[in-house]
Parts: C-alpha cells; sequence; structure tokens
C-alpha cells in the first residue's frame, strides 16, 4: 500500500518508520529515511525519535550517532522525544557514559526520561536513587516506573524495597 500512494508526506513517512523501529526493523527504518531524504521530505522529531529507536534495535551507535547530528543540523538536539530516544539508544548500546551524558544534558527530564534513565542503571544498583532524585524533583512515577523497578528488585533481590514498591503501587492506584 505504501509503495502505491501517489503522493507521501512526512506524516506518511514518519508512520512507516516508526512502524519498522517498533517492530524491530531497524534497517527498513533507516532504509526509508534515506529514501524519504531522496524524495526532498525533511523530517521531524518525531521522524528523528523513530530512527534513534531503530538505531537501539539494531544495537548500531555509529547509525545513531548520525541520526543524532543529524538531529542537531535541523534544530532538534533540545527535542525531549529526541533526548529520550537518545537515552535509550545509548544504554541498549551499553554505553552508560553516553547515556548518563545525556540525561544530565535533558534541561526539563518528564516521567519518559526518568524510566528511561532509571532503566539503563538497574545493573548499577543506581535505579532507587534515581527513582527518589525523580521524586524529590516532582515527577510522579507512572506504571513504567513501578515496572522497572520491580525488575530492579527481582534482579537485585531486594525483596523489603519490592515490598515497599508494591505498597506505593497500591497507594497510587486508590488515588486514582
Amino acid at each position: 500500500v505504501f509503495d502505491d500512494l501517489p503522493k507521501k508526506g512526512l506524516i506518511t513517512w514518519s508512520a512507516m518508520i516508526s512502524e519498522y523501529a517498533q517492530h524491530g526493523e531497524g534497517l527498513r527504518s533507516l532504509s526509508l529515511f534515506y529514501q524519504m531524504q531522496r524524495w526532498g521530505i525533511e523530517p521531524d522529531s518525531v521522524t528523528l525519535s523513530s530512527l534513534l529507536k531503530a538505531c537501539s534495535s539494531i544495537e548500531s551507535m555509529f547509525q545513531g550517532n548520525i541520526v543524532y547530528s543529524y538531529a542537531i543540523e535541523m534544530g532538534y538536539d533540545t527535542s525531549i522525544i529526541v533526548g529520550n530516544a537518545l537515552i535509550d539508544m545509548y544504554h541498549k548500546c551499553n554505553d552508560l557514559d553516553e547515556t548518563w551524558q545525556t540525561f544530565s544534558q535533558v534541561s526539563k527530564p518528564d516521567c519518559v526520561t526518568w524510566n528511561s534513565i532509571i532503566s539503563a542503571f538497574i545493573e548499577d544498583d543506581l535505579s532507587f536513587a534515581l527513582f527518589n532524585q525523580m521524586l524529590q524533583n516532582g515527577i510522579m512515577p507512572d506504571q513504567i516506573t513501578f515496572l522497572t523497578l520491580t525488575s530492579a528488585c527481582a534482579s537485585q533481590a531486594m525483596l523489603g524495597i519490592g515490598k515497599q514498591i508494591h505498597a506505593r503501587i497500591i497507594s497510587e492506584s486508590k488515588m486514582n
């Protein structure tokens, strides 16, 4: 269907790039992006975040850095969704230094940003300290936050903290 469309705009290209990225078809996403560029269509922050997700799926920091350079060129380097995707990409490419540096450069981290950094540092026992910092910054946790922390408890055999998180989940659900 996509190939048969007579005219493809940014939304159409971005939707296809995003779909491939979400289904682990990173190379196809990148290929579509290069086709999109040949057609003279400029990406937006949503397209670029999908491309970074595609780079995550193929664990290619090289391609991710090319996409991020393009984001800088286009003025999307301060976009929260690009920043969140970049944090995730560095994490999945096992570069925790770049993950942390990127997180530190996000001017106003949102819940997704915090979830990404908490997830990245599960193995380093920093996830709970980061969670506390998230709360101190006034960011309310969501279901993903609690799921991530529960996973951290399981991987670190921290039953006591796991029970505290479980109690907080119950408390939060009663408030909603």
